[in-house]
């Protein structure tokens, strides 16, 4: 097989080409590995294109300096939640060499990442309502110390990982910010399927939004992308209920999606 840059007669070849013949040519190449990097982009695991997503997320929230925490609901197993802990080191590290200013709260600002979950799996339901693989007893669920010792495995240090059990309903309350200290959320990533839970994690988020809190769903397009159901419903009911908000889309992943929020 010819190695990319060609041998001697291939560029002895273009190089007695007509300039015009020779860019033709090299359009050609060009077009063609546009073409694979398509077909790539169409082939690649279900998991890895709708992480794209998060990673984006991820990626936005520090090249806009946004200072604030990592908050995922609906972590199942950890392997999101250990990536987007993973993206953000290997981004944070690059981005912090890069710069010549000092005294920026961004740079010194120490990201937490809390992880919210039942860990017994989704409330219970009209299951007919639900994709099949959503549904089930104890569908989605995972035991707490199984997902730490999946996270702490993955190289996350225990000093920055914060659990919250519990559904989602009866848990999550103004009281959590004092305990944990959470007063700002640079990125959200919403994973928990459904309408009725969706709408208890996006009224606990609103006073920890700041400029640019990025908020990643993983499920956008699920309930035949309605609209008005799901994920995608609760965050169009959210906005109407708090006209203070304007939102961006900065990426759309089937089946996920994520949007820059901040105040008008």
């Amino acid at each position: 097989m010819q190695r990319a840059g060609g041998g001697p007669r291939e560029r002895a070849y273009t190089g007695s080409m007509h300039p015009s013949r020779r860019i033709d040519m090299f359009r050609y190449r060009a077009a063609g590995l546009l073409a694979r990097s398509v077909l790539w982009s169409n082939i690649q695991p279900r998991w890895l294109v709708k992480t794209n997503a998060l990673r984006t997320a991820i990626n936005f929230s520090i090249a806009n300096n946004v200072v604030g925490d990592y908050l995922e609901f609906g972590v199942y197993r950890g392997s999101s939640f250990a990536r987007a802990y993973r993206w953000h080191a290997g981004a944070f590290r690059a981005y912090g060499r890069s710069q010549t200013a000092t005294g920026s709260e961004f740079l010194t600002y120490q990201r937490q990442f809390f992880a919210f979950d039942s860990f017994v799996g989704l409330p219970k339901v009209d299951q007919t309502t639900l994709p099949l693989h959503w549904r089930g007893e104890h569908a989605m669920g995972c035991a707490e110390d199984t997902f730490l010792a999946n996270v702490y495995a993955a190289g996350i240090p225990r000093e920055r990982v914060t659990t919250i059990p519990g559904f989602y309903d009866r848990v999550l309350t103004p009281e959590l910010y004092q305990r944990y200290d959470l007063r700002r959320a640079a990125v959200v990533h919403i994973d928990c399927d459904l309408y009725e839970s969706a709408v208890s994690v996006l009224d606990f988020i609103y006073p920890l939004l700041v400029g640019g809190t990025v908020i990643v769903f993983d499920d956008w397009f699920f309930y035949d992308g309605h609209p008005a159901r799901g994920e995608q419903g609760a965050f169009h009911a959210w906005l109407g209920m708090h006209p203070d908000l304007v939102q961006t889309t900065l990426c759309i992943c089937y089946p996920a999606a994520a949007f820059i929020v901040n105040r008008a």
